[in-house]
């Protein structure tokens, strides 16, 4: 279940000096500026509307921006951060820019972790590997030389990436593929490698 909706927020309050106009007392008036934000789970995502209005402390008349008698317009349009919207109300969205630059840093300095360690192979470093009729199954380093790393290939596949990991517990093939290690590189630029693990 999502819970949205707006709410409204007053932002800017101001004094006035003019008597109010339907009890006639002087410094009961005040001016109130409310913005109106969307929001999703209480988060506020961005402002959609903004409300004036003026009240009185003394008689309690509350008067909208329409109605406001030409004094009070008058303050309100010489009235200071009258128009600003405060950040918060774009909170959404700065969480949501948050967490995909998160994810961003965290992807590259995944990915040169990652081309370390295919760089210099240990035995049991298990790679994997998206196939190419899009599947994911994983490499097992047996063995390495100057050049090429010997891999098992796993047994068995998946068609979900977020189970990968199941096939680590199943088996791979007993015939070890010799790879260039050029190879595994090229693999992790163009995305075919999508991980490394490393005991």
């Amino acid at each position: 279940m999502i819970i949205y909706g707006w709410r409204e927020k007053q932002t800017a309050t101001q004094e006035i000096t003019d008597p109010c106009n339907n009890c006639g007392k002087p410094f009961s008036m005040s001016l109130h500026v409310f913005h109106r934000y969307f929001h999703v789970f209480w988060i506020p995502l961005f402002p959609i509307g903004k409300t004036v209005k003026s009240h009185c402390s003394a008689c309690g008349i509350t008067n909208e921006k329409r109605d406001l008698p030409e004094a009070v317009r008058l303050s309100y349009k010489n009235m200071p951060r009258k128009n600003r919207i405060p950040v918060w109300m774009f909170a959404g969205p700065i969480i949501i820019a948050g967490c995909v630059s998160v994810g961003f840093i965290k992807d590259e300095f995944n990915k040169k972790e990652y081309a370390n360690m295919i760089q210099q192979p240990l035995k049991g470093d298990i790679y994997k590997v998206k196939t190419d009729d899009g599947n994911y199954t994983l490499y097992k380093v047996q063995s390495t030389s100057a050049d090429t790393v010997n891999i098992l290939l796993n047994e068995y596949q998946s068609d979900n990436a977020k189970d990968i990991d199941q096939l680590k517990s199943m088996g791979y093939n007993d015939t070890a593929l010799a790879v260039l290690r050029s190879d595994l590189q090229d693999m992790l630029q163009k995305g075919d490698i999508i991980g490394v693990d490393r005991n």
